[in-house]
């Protein structure tokens, strides 16, 4: 099956503490901090790390009633050419969908996300079309 899996966007990391976090793998690891941003109606704190083409998404949930992810890898985000293309054909091959369709996100991009045979959270990555 062809999915059109074109690469790796990023991991997503899920981090008690997001300044603690960012001195770690800025000023420790020396990889440089992309972007910040917060989505207070989720409660949540997030950047992003560089790491050659792809990225650490660093994830931290100040509302503590936010289920905490499966381990402290929250998902991983693989590229697609064609998100829905892609969506239909792992439907039709049983995967277990967690997004039917696509949602758009910021700058046109737009994800879905499923689980992997073990449970794995993966996130599926459409970049914004020119």
């Amino acid at each position: 099956m062809n999915l059109g899996i074109t690469g790796f966007e990023h991991v997503a990391v899920q981090v008690a503490d997001l300044e603690r976090s960012l001195a770690f793998y800025t000023a420790t690891l020396g990889l440089t901090l992309r972007e910040r941003s917060e989505i207070p109606q989720r409660g949540l704190r997030k950047a992003l790390i560089a790491v050659g083409t792809g990225q650490i998404e660093l994830l931290e949930y100040q509302d503590k009633a936010v289920p905490a992810a499966d381990g402290p890898v929250a998902h991983l985000a693989l590229t697609v050419t064609d998100i829905a293309v892609a969506l239909a054909a792992l439907k039709r091959a049983g995967v277990r969908l967690e997004d039917e369709a696509p949602r758009a996100v910021g700058g046109g991009c737009q994800i879905a996300f499923l689980r992997g045979p073990d449970g794995e959270h993966i996130e599926l990555f459409q970049p914004a079309r020119a």
